[in-house]
């Protein structure tokens, strides 16, 4: 209902720029890109589609969400009660963060007992929850980051920090651990790029932080379900192997072979967006053991995974090279931005931007463009992109593009 409402509000916008014939601006105009980078290359390959249905129901979709981040993006440009809103969403996330580690320290919780997996606390399994608190946390505390940066509060830097580093490690999910590993590097990156040698004295007390909470997550995570996650996940470098590092992804080696299978096979629109979990079994070698098909309640032959676990293939397969491009539009709109942002001292923009840059690194494995949920989570993060680097930031002179 909440992205009902805001697609509503952002297509009365359009509606209004339409009716006064008011020239985009440049960020809109930007937005109106990425959208294009994305249905344009879904558009062309219906014609190949293993589902047409589903990429019908991609195509119908996408603009209602892309509307939602656009509401996102017009009330961020404009807001001014930024510090409010990250309070918010960080006394929201501690609630949940005390709940993830009530459930890790005591078996009896009314959350059920950690298993390692994504679900945790509030959202845990046993509530029927399926909001995954890890896979939402960089991109929420980075956010809050930025804001306090600006602010320049140190203590809510200090928290925000901790309770983003804390949940990744006790996620078990190694998507946000990846993201967290990324992040880290960009940071330094960003430091020794920006500020040179000055940001050295800031470098050794933020790894020995890092460090030292990382290694204190472990100790409390100590015997539990999650341990052995951290146990399959290094498995690979005891022994560096296929079946260890197939064994370390989950089982994914078979399933992203295949994949890049699909696209090899259909070079230019892909088998379709949306239509990779039911066109995956088309490819699916008869001599593999690895890759993991079921009969969904019709009887259809699918992948067991919604998505492949890898945007980058994931496009390929979809999409072909025509996806790709737009892909790589989406990527170099997102640098600019991210660049835009550290010209114009736009703390909150930047850090926000940092972190939704580790999500879809292309190493990353939880992410998908065109076969999951995951559709709705992106728009709203590009909205809000769009809208940080759009206003003008509290601690510059700077103007903002509207």
């Amino acid at each position: 209902m909440p992205l009902l409402l805001m697609c509503g509000f952002g297509a009365v916008y359009v509606f209004k720029l339409a009716a006064t014939k008011i020239q985009p601006s440049r960020d809109e105009r930007g937005f109106f890109l990425v959208f294009g980078a994305f249905f344009i290359p879904a558009l062309l390959s219906i014609f190949n589609s293993a589902d047409v249905e589903r990429t019908l129901n991609y195509l119908l979709t996408l603009p209602l969400f892309a509307l939602a981040g656009l509401y996102a993006f017009i009330s961020l440009k404009s807001s001014s009660s930024l510090g409010l809103i990250a309070r918010v969403v960080l006394g929201l996330v501690l609630v949940a963060f005390a709940a993830q580690l009530w459930e890790l320290l005591d078996p009896t919780s009314p959350f059920g007992h950690g298993t390692g997996g994504r679900y945790h606390g509030l959202f845990a399994s046993a509530f029927g929850g399926n909001l995954k608190l890890p896979f939402i946390a960089v991109a929420l505390c980075m956010f809050c980051i930025g804001v306090f940066v600006e602010e320049r509060s140190k203590w809510l830097i200090g928290l925000s920090s901790f309770v983003m580093i804390t949940i990744v490690v006790l996620s078990g999910t190694r998507m946000v651990w990846l993201s967290l590993i990324y992040l880290v590097g960009f940071v330094l990156i960003a430091g020794l790029i920006f500020k040179g040698k000055n940001s050295l004295k800031y470098f050794v007390p933020a790894i020995l932080a890092l460090a030292s909470i990382v290694g204190g997550s472990i100790l409390v995570a100590k015997n539990t379900a999650l341990m052995d996650r951290v146990n399959q996940s290094i498995v690979m470098f005891t022994d560096f192997n296929y079946q260890n590092v197939n064994y370390a992804l989950s089982n994914r080696l078979p399933m992203w072979e295949t994949t890049i299978r699909m696209g090899i096979e259909s070079p230019y629109v892909g088998t379709g967006a949306n239509a990779w979990r039911y066109a995956y079994p088309n490819y699916v070698p008869e001599s593999s053991t690895g890759d993991l098909v079921e009969l969904d309640p019709e009887q259809r032959p699918r992948a067991l995974y919604l998505f492949p676990h890898q945007h980058v293939l994931e496009v390929f397969a979809s999409a072909g090279l025509i996806g790709l491009v737009g892909l790589m539009i989406f990527y170099t709109i997102l640098l600019k931005l991210t660049i835009r942002a550290y010209q114009t001292r736009n703390a909150v923009a930047f850090f926000t931007a940092l972190g939704f840059w580790s999500y879809f690194f292309p190493l990353n494995t939880h992410h998908a463009i065109y076969s999951s949920w995951l559709t709705g989570w992106l728009w709203l993060w590009i909205g809000i992109i769009f809208g940080l680097v759009s206003r003008m930031p509290t601690n510059s002179g700077g103007k903002s593009e509207g």
